[in-house]
């Protein structure tokens, strides 16, 4: 691929994420149990970084385990649809979130996350969780959002099986944890952020 279509390429996913991002409405979402989970459960350091979090793609170099994508990174893949295994596509990842940051703030980069993420067999976006498994529920308890979370990393298969009910509730527990451990810390943060 040449340098210039390579360029052309790059400037209409950045307006293309903009524009997906901006059709959100920011305040759609507005869970505070939802934000807390899935952050925890995705990028704990979302609030404080900038689309890149040098912490993270440090502990995936040299552990080599753990993800090093940030909710933005996630956010550039899924509404690019990108998906390929490769170096370049990371290096693009980085920075197109870093732009992506700059133009749009964190509430609507994770509502744009949550709209447009696949949740599992026909559960793309949060909407569609939500007519699934909560269809006339005004309120979203802490445990709904981390199943909610959950999904991110386990999506619900066509057929329930057994094994995936105990990867679910073992990504659950996990999330449930960090919670714990840094939840008030993080939920510090998007009040801050929200106010």
């Amino acid at each position: 691929m040449n340098i210039k279509k390579a360029i052309v390429n790059f400037l209409c996913d950045y307006r293309k994420i903009c524009k997906y991002i901006s059709k959100v409405e920011a305040d759609f979402y507005f869970n505070k149990n939802i934000y807390l989970s899935v952050i925890c459960a995705e990028d704990k350091y979302f609030m404080k970084h900038h689309g890149i979090s040098i912490k993270s793609i440090i502990r995936a170099l040299i552990k080599r385990h753990g993800g090093a994508s940030t909710i933005t990174m996630q956010t550039v893949r899924v509404i690019s649809g990108r998906y390929e295994v490769s170096f370049n596509r990371k290096l693009r990842e980085i920075a197109l979130a870093f732009l992506i940051e700059l133009d749009n703030d964190k509430i609507s980069i994770l509502n744009s996350y949550l709209k447009y993420s696949y949740f599992g067999t026909g559960l793309v976006g949060i909407e569609s969780v939500f007519d699934k498994y909560f269809p006339r529920s005004n309120t979203m308890s802490l445990m709904d959002s981390i199943f909610i979370a959950s999904l991110l990393k386990r999506p619900a298969p066509r057929d329930v099986s057994i094994a995936w009910a105990y990867k679910l509730n073992s990504r659950m527990i996990h999330i449930k944890k960090i919670i714990e451990t840094e939840g008030s810390v993080v939920h510090k943060q998007i009040e801050q952020y929200i106010q």
